[in-house]
């Protein structure tokens, strides 16, 4: 669940809470998409820190402006008309417009700092994020009590992705508001990317304490379970947000994902269904009842599900390599294969594609293609990445078919340091020093094949010979 994205097709989801706009740009900040980061940055600006209502409807704003405008021809000297003008821009997403009303309602009224914020705002919505922080920085200066002021300035620090400057201003502004549940929701996420666990969750505890009814507070409480394997936990939670918002088609996704990690891949299924029929342009949910279709063996159903999540989605590089795999399980190679070369081509970072492709070169005979790709997936893999043993152990048995059993056994071993469990590669690794003629270490390979898997009739049988002298 950790590398959830609640949209993976490129485009910007809306939402009515900041908390959710943030870690959506803390999550594609951490894949890389800063454009998607910088988008969900600027829609957690806006909201903005005014005791008025800003009425959300076009027509009301529409009406507003005209007001404005009106009040402004009767007095060129309103700076609050100038102000609430600009406000209205800024929800209508005119916000050059905006920031014209603003530059003149602070040329009317320099010493007030809520101008400054809402103008600051704008700039960042703007990707103009030096303009932003001085802004912002000014209206910090100018009323130093403002908690809205300081949690403004760190959703920005955010979005520039320095994090201790951000958990700097939540703090100040939490001390500033002690009852400010956002800021507390979004200290926590800025905690949990520092791995700040124990923090990060109280402060989503504190957060659902202060705003019980908001079903997005447990949803961030729930990404944090998932994230750290407590599943029935994130689980319970992500169940309270749909109880508090029945139409809330992203915790349905994401409890769907947290289902299939626990293997209850039915209720995956019907999570997906419900996300699906919520917003039926949800490319994630599709995708993630492709996999569990997948997971319980129906590939033609999961091919189908690929299939929309792609049409949805033409760019969802994820979407192509899952049905790569499942093409490689329907046994239809060809297609499987033009599926990972898609992956890559949208995804170059996509370790997973590369070493599926490796297999199937692989089981095609085409060695040297298995091994570039293994060695690109090798290349990409985390160093605690489950897979990266895999990927050694895959480009090892490339290499012994090409008769290149000094590097397979280099392989090997690197496999072997990092899962030293696995009877099957020491057996191959042993049945390699056999090749070269090492037969005290072929001898203590198999001997510790046989430990860890006494069935290992394989190991048992080169033993034997070798012991025999054959």
């Amino acid at each position: 669940m950790a590398d959830i994205l609640e949209d993976a097709n490129g485009e910007l989801k809306k939402s009515t809470n900041v908390s959710e706009y943030f870690n959506r740009g803390n999550a594609y900040l951490d894949h890389g998409n800063f454009d998607l980061a910088f988008a969900n940055y600027n829609e957690a600006v806006k909201f903005i820190p005014d005791d008025a209502e800003t009425p959300k409807g076009g027509d009301d704003l529409d009406k507003i402006i005209a007001e404005s405008a009106e009040a402004i021809g009767l007095d060129p000297d309103d700076a609050e008309a100038y102000f609430n003008r600009g406000t209205a821009y800024s929800e209508k997403g005119e916000f050059d417009k905006a920031v014209a009303d603003y530059n003149e309602a602070i040329r009317l009224d320099p010493y007030e700092a809520t101008i400054y914020i809402n103008r600051g705002i704008a700039y960042s919505t703007n990707n103009c994020i030096n303009a932003a922080m001085a802004d912002l920085n000014t209206a910090v200066r100018l009323d130093p009590g403002d908690a809205l002021a300081y949690f403004n300035r760190g959703l920005v620090y955010g979005g520039k992705g320095d994090l201790d400057s951000a958990i700097a201003d939540f703090t100040e502004s939490i001390r500033l508001d002690p009852d400010f549940a956002d800021a507390y929701s979004i200290r926590g996420y800025a905690y949990s990317k520092k791995d700040k666990y124990d923090l990060a969750r109280e402060d989503y505890n504190e957060a659902v304490r202060l705003d019980p009814g908001d079903a997005v507070k447990y949803f961030n409480r729930g990404l944090l379970c998932g994230q750290h394997g407590e599943l029935d936990l994130a689980i319970k939670d992500f169940t309270e947000a749909i109880r508090l918002d029945p139409r809330y088609a992203e915790a349905y996704y994401i409890r769907s994902c947290a289902y299939g990690d626990r293997g209850d891949y039915d209720l995956t299924i019907a999570d997906c269904n419900e996300a699906i029929r919520i917003d039926p342009g949800y490319s994630d949910a599709y995708c993630n009842r492709g996999n569990a279709y997948a997971d319980k063996g129906d590939y033609e159903t999961a091919v189908a599900d690929y299939n929309e999540a792609i049409r949805l989605a033409p760019d969802y590089a994820d979407a192509y390599c899952n049905r790569g795999q499942a093409y490689a399980n329907m046994g239809d190679s060809d297609k499987a294969v033009a599926d990972y070369n898609e992956t890559i081509r949208l995804d170059a970072r996509n370790a997973e594609a590369y070493c599926n492709r490796g297999i199937l070169y692989g089981d095609s005979g085409d060695y040297e293609r298995a091994v570039a790709d293994f060695t690109e997936a090798i290349i990409r893999l985390d160093p605690l990445d489950r897979n990266l043993a895999a990927a050694y152990s895959n480009r090892g048995s490339a290499y012994r078919e090409m008769g290149e059993f000094v590097n397979a056994i280099a392989d090997y071993t690197e496999a072997l340091g990092l899962e030293p469990d696995s009877a099957d590669r020491y057996r191959a690794r042993g049945d390699l020093y056999v090749k070269i003629g090492d037969a005290d270490s072929a001898i203590a390979d198999y001997n510790e094949a046989i430990r860890l898997n006494p069935n290992c009739e394989e190991a048992k049988k080169a033993l034997s010979e070798l012991n025999n002298g054959k």
